[in-house]
């Protein structure tokens, strides 16, 4: 479960060496790396719909008489970054007519889907007008790029839930499984709760006792997921800076 939970990580990496290939920074590939792994995964416990994300990266790759350009780029490429889960959620939608659902989940899940999947043809195709200079002008092959960045993301992410899932040994089908886990997280995107905390566990956990899952399997399912996607990554990146900061005052 660890080591899914880590390699799920890695497709976040590729946004920061994107973002900086677009703002021509002169940073070393390691330090842009060291860096993204501590914005994602503090983005990952922090949430607020992507607001840390935001402030963070400007933080860190915005220079000093350059904070336009800095704010230009990641207004354009920001956006994509839901773009992954816009495009998944799609396919999951597609699959509502192959795979059958209980009538109610189905109901309450198919329009959210559908939602969060016209978002992707929005944003792409506001960020090809050249006359936006700041959501605007992303090149044909920076969009694409970023779209299977984040694709790869979002898809890591739910190998890592489900993974941890079969691991614990919860039989639950894979067509009801992963229709709850994309409702979960955008529920608790637009819930602006950090990480989600609440809102998602809310909806996991009563859509799988409604699969007939005990509240128990499900709150373990919760826990192993979250320590091994959000926590234990965090924590890593928090040894290796005391590491680093330690040898430099060495």
């Amino acid at each position: 479960m660890v080591v899914i939970g880590l390699v799920a990580v890695l497709p976040m990496l590729f946004y920061d060496l994107i973002l900086n290939k677009e703002l021509e920074t002169d940073y070393s590939k390691s330090h842009i790396l060291e860096t993204s792994w501590a914005v994602n995964t503090i983005n990952n416990l922090s949430g607020f719909a992507g607001l840390v994300d935001v402030g963070l990266r400007y933080s860190f790759y915005s220079e000093d008489g350059h904070e336009k350009s800095g704010v230009k780029a990641l207004s354009r490429l920001l956006p994509y970054f839901m773009s992954g889960l816009s495009l998944l959620s799609g396919l999951v939608f597609a699959t509502f007519w192959f795979f059958p659902l209980s009538p109610d989940f189905e109901k309450n899940i198919w329009l959210l889907l559908l939602g969060i999947f016209l978002y992707l043809p929005f944003i792409f195709f506001v960020s090809s007008r050249e006359k936006l200079p700041y959501f605007g002008q992303v090149p044909l092959k920076t969009r694409l790029s970023l779209i299977l960045v984040s694709t790869a993301e979002w898809g890591t992410a739910l190998v890592s839930f489900l993974s941890v899932a079969y691991l614990m040994g919860l039989h639950v089908p894979l067509y009801n499984l992963i229709p709850l886990y994309f409702l979960a997280v955008i529920i608790g995107i637009f819930s602006m709760i950090p990480g989600g905390i609440g809102s998602f566990d809310l909806i996991v956990i009563s859509g799988l006792t409604s699969m007939g899952v005990s509240n128990a399997l499900a709150i373990s399912l919760l826990l192993l997921f979250r320590l091994t996607y959000y926590i234990i990554p965090f924590f890593i990146r928090c040894c290796l800076l005391f590491q680093t900061h330690g040898r430099s005052h060495q």
